[in-house]
């Protein structure tokens, strides 16, 4: 993942800018990418099991 360079004028404390957590979230969506469903909405990672009573598939569901 490529992240710009720290802008410590913008964000003295971190660094980061609203393009370092863009970047950083578009990275993370790429990981889990393989593991999306047909529509790209429903988002299933390898080992999720039901999560309790009535069986419910841990899954995230984007909306």
């Amino acid at each position: 993942m490529q992240l710009p360079s720290e802008d410590r004028v913008l964000s003295p404390y971190i660094g980061w800018s609203k393009a370092h957590w863009e970047a950083a979230a578009n990275g993370l969506l790429s990981a889990v990418q393989p593991y999306a469903g047909h529509s790209l909405a429903l988002i299933k990672l390898p080992g999720s099991r039901p999560a309790g009573p009535g069986g419910a598939p841990t899954v995230w569901r984007g909306t």
